[in-house]
């Protein structure tokens, strides 16, 4: 079966080694879009800023360094595609706890916090639909 994701391509900084626990994190997350991108047929891409972020990174861009990115559990990746909308509504069936879904950047953010369900937003911040 071939795979249409590599664990690189999560990754802000793909020329850096990563820990194996992150290398895992990102094959579960691999695990988790992989059906979606062959139910969906095009391909489905991850947000150059999204993904594993050390981190180091996070407070060199003036972070907390709390974020989800960081990978602290099992991490949060952005998606985008040609089709949005059907990518929300897979990514919705899946195991992700979150999904948060910001239109004007078009893009989808997945991740397993605490604070399960589905957001919109619109640049004000998220908003539980």
């Amino acid at each position: 079966m071939k795979l249409h994701f590599k664990i690189s391509e999560f990754l802000i900084v793909p020329t850096l080694p990563i820990e194996g626990d992150i290398a895992d994190k990102i094959l579960h997350h691999i695990e988790m879009i992989e059906p979606v991108r062959r139910i969906i047929g095009k391909p489905v891409y991850v947000s150059k800023h999204s993904g594993y972020r050390p981190y180091y990174y996070e407070i060199q861009q003036g972070r907390s360094g709390e974020s989800e990115h960081t990978f602290k559990g099992l991490g949060a990746v952005d998606y985008t595609c040609e089709n949005i909308e059907l990518l929300i509504d897979l990514v919705r069936k899946t195991k992700y706890k979150r999904v948060a879904y910001y239109p004007l950047s078009k893009f989808v953010h997945c991740d397993f916090g605490e604070d399960a369900g589905f957001f919109i937003d619109k640049g004000k911040g998220w908003i539980r639909q």
